[in-house]
């Protein structure tokens, strides 16, 4: 569909009008953009600069995103009440690289007996997913007493670390998620926080060049000499 939409734009003398919230997509297709809020026009220009205003425009970069009960994003079965990225054990909008960071979810069960996992997505600063995770016994790394397991009515708070040293100078959202019986959806909350990596120079010590790529993480390295 994608290489069809990208055949007929390059016709000439042809104009499309393409209308998505897939910034991916967007990026991909487009060389310009319209950014709309109610109807009026935010800005326009190269897609690569509307796209970054367009998702700075849906995200809250304070760290921590707790919903109002009645106004808190799910169904008459699940509720999430809260969203929060921690650094050193408070909510941080702006984390160094060095140090670990902490995404953390908080939701309410109200259908006793339904079988609930946790999920986070990391997105870059134009919407593409880096990496997803969830609290699945065969996808994290350590055992987690409720993930993929029938959740008692209640509240509960699930959390993942990214480790130390493993992103990039980089502005980063988060989609946080919900599911039942491991493919249902039933609350999603995409893109809702935003927070920024900076470098504090732990890995500086002998290159100051632009370090490439969305993550950064240092990685164990072996050399040995050969006869």
């Amino acid at each position: 569909c994608l290489g069809k939409m990208e055949q007929v734009s390059r016709g000439e003398g042809r104009t499309i009008l393409f209308v998505s919230h897939q910034m991916g997509v967007v990026t991909a297709l487009c060389q310009t953009s319209i950014l709309l809020e109610r109807g009026s026009v935010v800005c326009k220009g190269k897609v690569t600069d509307v796209v970054p205003a367009y998702l700075k425009s849906g995200v809250r970069e304070t760290g921590e995103l707790v919903w109002p009960k009645r106004a808190a994003p799910g169904n008459e079965r699940v509720r999430l009440c809260a969203v929060r990225v921690l650094c050193g054990g408070q909510p941080a909008a702006d984390v160094p690289l060095s140090l670990p960071v902490r995404l953390e979810l908080d939701f309410e069960n109200h259908h006793p007996g339904l079988r609930l996992n946790a999920s986070f997505h990391l997105l870059d600063n134009l919407g593409n997913c880096i990496l997803a995770t969830g609290n699945l016994p065969s996808a994290a790394l350590t055992p987690d007493r409720w993930g993929g397991h029938p959740h008692p009515a209640g509240r509960y708070r699930v959390a993942c670390e990214l480790p130390a040293s493993f992103l990039n100078e980089e502005t980063y959202s988060i989609s946080a998620f919900v599911v039942s019986n491991v493919n249902s959806i039933e609350v999603q909350a995409p893109q809702c926080l935003a927070f920024r990596a900076h470098d504090d120079g732990a890995m500086r010590h002998e290159y100051t060049g632009i370090w490439i790529g969305m993550i950064r993480p240092r990685l164990p390295w072996f050399s040995e000499r050969l006869a």
